[in-house]
């Protein structure tokens, strides 16, 4: 998950198993607070604390 200061994103794997790349790392909806979805693309700017939990 991606904490952004106002909004969540979460974050899928790509493919071969790796967040090495931009479809991985947005893979998931992103919402903020107040429910409101959020398209991204690889113009956005995120900023903020990550945290990613593999296994």
């Amino acid at each position: 998950m991606t904490d952004t200061g106002g909004a969540t994103f979460p974050m899928g794997a790509a493919p071969n198993g790796t967040l090495n790349s931009f479809n991985a790392w947005v893979a998931g909806k992103a919402f903020i607070y107040n429910g409101i979805e959020y398209t991204l693309s690889s113009g956005s700017i995120i900023v903020g604390q990550y945290l990613a939990i593999g296994f």
